[in-house]
C-alpha cells in the first residue's frame, strides 16, 4: 500500500475510534517514512497521551527528535 493512501485510511480510523492508539502510531509512522518527523512527533505524542507505558512509542519519538536534531528534547524521552 502507498503511504498516502495509508494515512488516508489511518486517519479513517481516527474519525471512528480517536483512541485507537496503534492508528495514532501508524500514522506518525507513515508521516516519518515520508520524512515529516515534526508532525509524527504530534501523532506520537497523542498516541502516549493514550498509552504511556508503550516504550516502542517513546522510542520512535526519540528518534523523531534526533532526526530534528532536538537533542534536548530526544534526552527527556528517557524512561
Amino acid at each position: 500500500m502507498e503511504v498516502p493512501r495509508a494515512i488516508q485510511h489511518f486517519q479513517t480510523a481516527l474519525d471512528m475510534l480517536p483512541t485507537y492508539t496503534r492508528a495514532w502510531v501508524n500514522l506518525g509512522m507513515a508521516l516519518a517514512n515520508q520524512g515529516d518527523f515534526r508532525s509524527a512527533v504530534s501523532y506520537y505524542l497523542t498516541a502516549l497521551n493514550l498509552n504511556p507505558d508503550a516504550v516502542h512509542i517513546w522510542n520512535y519519538l526519540t528518534t523523531a527528535f534526533c532526526v530534528l536534531q532536538r537533542m534536548d528534547l530526544a534526552e527527556k524521552c528517557e524512561l
